[in-house]
């Protein structure tokens, strides 16, 4: 007679297949990030990839990014003895080449040199990234506010559902008084204590939008 015993859950397969997912879609964020609008274009252009916005992007990629840290912790804790194993072997290998471990070190600074004086060729991929940022706005009419040239840029991931309208505008440092004038130039009333959250689902906004109106965008 047999039984239909749970499969036993494998968290060693788990790991390993979580840091790959982490890593594809650390790649495509990243990726994304490389080529997407700055702050301050994406923002009055409502720019989107996925139905993402950028700071939707930006978060997505700062999160995983310190998941994937975590769970390559974890991956190596449970193949330790055969990560240890590979270390000593390798480093009795190394004593035998130690012009390969000089040159290999060697290209290391040199990359990492040239990259931080912005010297060709490595400085010209961070020249080419901001090439296609600056592509979006080529043709200019990006609004211009009273007071201030160009939009303030919104953080990433500021986390504007969980606090209040007073608390959002000393944040961003907007004069109260000047965010509620731009509230109610959109027939909105709210005052310093009302809950962002709150305020976005009455309304049938994201708490996104309402930092939008209150920062002038």
């Amino acid at each position: 007679m047999t039984t239909n015993a749970p499969a036993r859950f494998h968290w060693r397969a788990f790991v390993t297949l979580y840091v790959t997912l982490c890593f594809l879609l650390l790649a495509a964020s990243g990726i994304v990030l490389y080529v997407a609008p700055p702050g301050r274009v994406a923002n009055w252009s409502r720019w989107t990839l996925g139905t993402l916005d950028r700071s939707g992007w930006q978060a997505l990629h700062t999160v995983f990014a310190l998941l994937f840290v975590l769970a390559g912790a974890f991956h190596l804790w449970f193949n330790w003895r055969a990560f240890w194993f590979y270390v000593r072997t390798r480093l009795a290998e190394g004593v035998r080449l130690r012009r390969e471990m000089a040159l290999a070190a060697a290209a290391l600074l040199t990359v990492a040199g040239l990259t931080l004086a912005d010297l060709p060729p490595f400085g010209s991929v961070m020249d080419l990234g901001e090439r296609a940022k600056e592509s979006w706005s080529s043709g200019g009419g990006e609004p211009k506010l009273k007071g201030r040239e160009t939009p303030k840029e919104i953080p990433a991931g500021g986390g504007f559902g969980s606090k209040t309208v007073g608390e959002v505008c000393e944040q961003l440092e907007v004069p109260l008084a000047e965010g509620f004038a731009r509230l109610g130039a959109r027939g909105i009333e709210a005052s310093a204590d009302t809950p962002m959250k709150d305020l976005a689902e009455r309304l049938g906004k994201r708490p996104h939008d309402l930092v939008e109106i209150l920062i002038g965008v």
